[in-house]
């Protein structure tokens, strides 16, 4: 915005500020998204997801033109949140791709429609917290699961960028951990696992 300010009796004080309020890019197939605000860089792969390196590689350029507009001192806050949809199936349930459920039947006969679960957790000895969420819902006949893992660090970090490597692999260490520890076989092949490997 633009701010000018006078008094108006005599006039001896002009004063003007000019601020940005950020902005939002995407590409053209609508599968990036990058926000600028004046506090921070929000990068993110909608609908597809080709690899780590490739968005890591991203992310650290756009951080680079990041500092070149806002010139930040510090880094507040960084972190890595990974959301994944997984349609259910005729025939398939919550369980059939997800190890960890809340399962109550209260001792009657109920047919469960929709659930959301949320865990926060801190990492003893490391600057890391965890927001884990699992829902289940449906739309338009069509049911589905959301696992959302939000792994971040909330505390002042220089700027050096070997630095930022090392936290970003760490976050993105702990996110696998926990998504790998959190699905079923199942999952396992139907993101593409094979052997014991992921791609």
């Amino acid at each position: 915005g633009f701010q000018l300010e006078a008094n108006l009796d005599e006039i001896s004080e002009i004063r003007h500020q000019t601020q940005w309020n950020g902005f939002r890019l995407e590409n053209q197939s609508q599968n990036r998204v990058v926000q600028f605000t004046p506090i921070g860089v929000v990068i993110s792969s909608v609908k597809t997801y080709e690899s780590w390196d490739t968005f890591h590689r991203e992310a650290l350029r756009l951080w680079t033109i990041f500092q070149q507009i806002a010139e930040p001192t510090t880094i507040n806050q960084l972190g890595v949140r990974y959301i994944n949809q997984i349609f259910l199936e005729q025939g398939e349930n919550s369980s059939t791709y997800l190890k960890i459920l809340p399962d109550h039947d209260f001792g009657l006969s109920l047919n469960k429609q929709s659930f959301f679960y949320q865990e926060s957790y801190t990492i003893p000895n490391y600057p890391y917290s965890v927001n884990l969420v699992y829902t289940e819902q449906s739309k338009n006949e069509e049911r589905f699961l959301i696992l959302d893992i939000d792994v971040f660090i909330s505390e002042i970090i220089d700027l050096e960028e070997s630095k930022l490597i090392n936290h970003l692999n760490q976050i993105r260490w702990l996110k696998n951990k926990i998504f790998f520890n959190s699905i079923t076989d199942t999952a396992f092949k139907k993101f593409g696992g094979t052997n014991g490997n992921f791609k």
